[in-house]
């Protein structure tokens, strides 16, 4: 074989393991799905057979069709690398290869090629992710070598004797995956000339083979007729393809196979509530369990939310942390259906008596019991517990992809050492819309212990809630009976009327509130009204924000490194067209922080073939972080004053070809650090555009204006009471 030709085999290689993957199962799909606009990929199913063609960056022209005995027609001209495979696909960690008794591949094909042009059974295993290729037949060059290493064995298969290689990458990829070959020693069929070729394929004996070289096999994914040629022309007539397996329900050979932690069973029921597991206590419960040194817990009835009892595990400093955990079984769930994926969520009550806050956070451990495993931990969530009070975990979202051989739990962890108890643990359907955005369940309001009544027990909760949130800030949803997602005296006397039987109904706030947790995004779907917060921080209550249907807004963080909110209108996307003199910017707001902070209205105008980004600082504490304060007090002298509606401003500008920037500083800048400060002004925003450009023969469009707020390394809250973009 040509040297020249043995440096092909790598990228020829490489474009095989993608071709292949095309119409497999296996997780290598979905990355393959990246690749879908630079090269052609078709796949689908034909008289019980997958099929898939591949073309490299659509480089050349090719053709596919199926034909009848299971076969089909394919020519290829002028291409960089093209594939076809067709054969039979598994259910994912169904069949293990230890399990086949019999797999022949029975084949008959007309093949022409000019050079590079091969044909194999090849395939996937599943735990361990493999791909293998038993080659058939080639034209021009063999494919062996692997780097010239040498076989791994050798061995007689029907009379033919093959050389068996094993290919590891040192970091394997889907695209790159590690490999088995068996290559026969056999002659090359003739280039430029069509051949007939034809045979069976005892693929049972390859796998026992490759398990008696000592290469580990793995769950069937699929087995497949391929051919793929590599920068040549040529065709190929597929006459007939025909498969017969058998396979045992014991392992027949090989090492021990992998245990499945559970048991495929019917899903449990979902409740009318959504809920599919409750977990409260007053039974026992084989799946729940702590996690930590000298771990210790008990049921106990001195704290319970529902019933009588709850689990109370003890804590000391001397062996950290100790963790809840409830042992999921995935077969529990609903199943997917129509690759669909499906959310889900958990959540629970937690009550501790640390004399201060206390976060908790919760994750999906997903792990098992092999010895070359891995751990995953997906971080789900972080709930702040008040002392002395049960906390209600709520809107806790995840989902995954369940792994047959893997074990899966839900994990509670609290941030220090801490003795809790919990109660009412339960994992429902979700929604991943609603991931870390909670809807007040007007149904429910006034029932604040959940005992299904509204009574004087509530009252008290509702009175504990209002005096915990006392100096802590304003968003506190544990005595909110109105909906505002606040727990103050209006939350009290609405109730106590209730209660006392003076008021026969609880009136709900008007404000229409949305509370967000953590990082999130969301949109007014009645208009174009945009919000986006982050806080680096997936579904984490150290950062809430209040959104009222008004526009209006309520941002509150607590020892946050980097955060940022900001409520906007954005035309971007829209063929709606609006000018400057069309929007009011009017906002009314109490703020304060620990540190620094910036608050402005900033936007986008266009205006002929020009581009104005501009930002209003309406207040910081100490120098913040957006604006050159410090140049601008310097050069206050030179710096040009204006105004907006009357309220000063110094103005710095800086003039580009097609892209122009303003930065307007208030004067009075009325922020200071730890004080709670009242801004409150309004404009319109054609004034800003005439600082910039006074030719009014130009039409102007907005693209962009919002409210933006960001601080870094504070703790501290925003109370937009006002806050308007436009006359309407």
């Amino acid at each position: 074989m040509k040297n020249s030709l043995k440096k092909l085999f790598s990228a020829f290689t490489a474009a095989f393991c993608l071709a292949g993957a095309v119409s497999f199962n296996c997780d290598s799909h979905s990355a393959l799905k990246a690749n879908a606009a630079i090269d052609y990929i078709d796949n689908g199913t034909a008289d019980g057979y997958t099929y898939s063609v591949w073309n490299k960056s659509e480089i050349g022209s090719i053709a596919f069709e199926n034909t009848e005995n299971n076969g089909f027609t394919a020519s290829w001209n002028s291409i960089e690398d093209f594939a076809v495979s067709k054969g039979i696909t598994f259910e994912e960690n169904k069949i293990s290869a230890y399990q086949v008794s019999e797999y022949e591949v029975d084949y008959d094909i007309d093949i022409l090629g000019n050079e590079n042009d091969y044909i194999s059974i090849t395939g996937w295993f599943t735990y361990p992710k493999i791909q293998f290729n038993i080659v058939e037949a080639w034209d021009s060059w063999q494919p062996t070598g692997f780097n010239n290493s040498d076989p791994v064995a050798t061995v007689d298969i029907d009379g033919t004797t093959y050389d068996i290689y094993r290919y590891i990458y040192e970091n394997p990829q889907p695209s790159f995956p590690n490999s088995y070959w068996s290559v026969p020693r056999k002659e090359p069929f003739e280039l430029g000339k069509e051949t007939n070729i034809k045979g069976t394929v005892d693929v049972a004996a390859h796998f026992r083979a490759w398990a008696e070289a000592g290469l580990e096999l793995g769950y069937l994914n699929c087995i497949d007729f391929s051919l793929e040629a590599y920068r040549s022309n040529g065709y190929a007539n597929l006459n007939s393809l025909n498969t017969r397996y058998e396979v045992s329900e014991e392992q027949l050979f090989g090492p021990p196979m992998p245990v499945k932690p559970y048991t495929e069973h019917d899903p449990l029921p979902v409740g009318t509530d959504g809920r599919i597991i409750n977990v409260d206590f007053e039974n026992d419960n084989a799946k729940i369990g702590i996690k930590g040194e000298d771990a210790s817990c008990e049921i106990t009835d001195e704290h319970c939310f529902s019933g009588k009892r709850s689990m109370s595990i003890s804590d000391s400093d001397k062996y950290g942390t100790r963790s809840f955990f409830y042992e999921l079984d995935p077969y529990d769930l609903p199943k997917l259906t129509d690759n669909i994926q499906q959310y889900f969520e958990t959540g629970a009550r937690i009550y501790h008596n640390a004399g201060k806050d206390v976060q908790f956070s919760v994750s999906l451990v997903e792990y098992s019991d092999s010895d070359n495993t891995y751990v995953i931990i997906s971080e789900l969530g972080t709930r702040t517990c008040r002392s002395g009070q049960w906390t209600d975990i709520t809107n806790i979202q995840f989902y995954f992809k369940h792994n047959v051989f893997h074990k899966y739990r839900i994990v509670f962890t609290p941030a220090m050492p801490v003795d809790y108890c919990i109660d009412d643990f339960y994992i429902a359907d979700g929604n991943e819309n609603n991931s870390g955005r909670q809807l007040f369940n007007a149904d429910t309001r006034g029932d604040l212990n959940c005992d299904g009544v509204i009574d004087s027990l509530d009252v008290a909760v509702c009175r504990k809630a209002v005096i915990s949130s006392l100096g802590r800030g304003i968003i506190e949803t544990g005595g909110d009976v109105n909906g505002d997602f606040m727990s103050n005296l209006s939350d009290l006397v609405l109730l106590t009327k209730y209660v006392l039987h003076i008021s026969d109904d609880i009136p709900l706030s008007e404000d229409g509130a949305v509370l967000y947790l953590g990082s999130n995004y969301d949109f007014d779907r009645t208009g174009q009204r945009c919000l986006e917060f982050d806080n680096n921080k997936y579904n984490n209550d150290s950062a809430r924000t209040i959104v009222r249907k008004d526009g209006s807004l309520i941002a509150e963080w607590n020892d946050i490194d980097h955060y940022y909110c900001e409520s906007y209108i954005d035309f971007a996307d829209t063929n709606e067209r609006k000018s400057c003199g069309e929007f009011d910017v009017s906002y009314s707001a109490d703020i304060i922080s620990s540190g620094n902070i910036d608050v402005l209205v900033r936007g986008l105008i266009y205006r002929g073939q020009k581009t104005l980004y501009f930002n209003v600082y309406e207040g910081w504490a100490e120098k913040g972080l957006f604006g050159d304060y410090d140049k601008m007090l310097e050069t206050e002298s030179s710096t040009e004053l204006v105004t907006l509606n009357g309220t000063e401003y110094y103005m710095m500008t800086d003039i580009g070809s097609t892209e122009d920037s303003i930065n307007l500083y208030r004067k009075d800048n009325p922020l200071e650090l730890n004080k709670t400060c009242h801004l409150e002004n309004s404009f319109n925003l054609a004034e800003v555009l005439d600082h910039w450009d006074e030719n009014k023969e130009n039409s102007d469009t907005v693209i962009k204006l919002g409210m933006f707020i960001i601080s870094n390394k504070t703790t501290g809250y925003a109370d937009f009471q006002e806050l308007k973009f436009n006359k309407n």
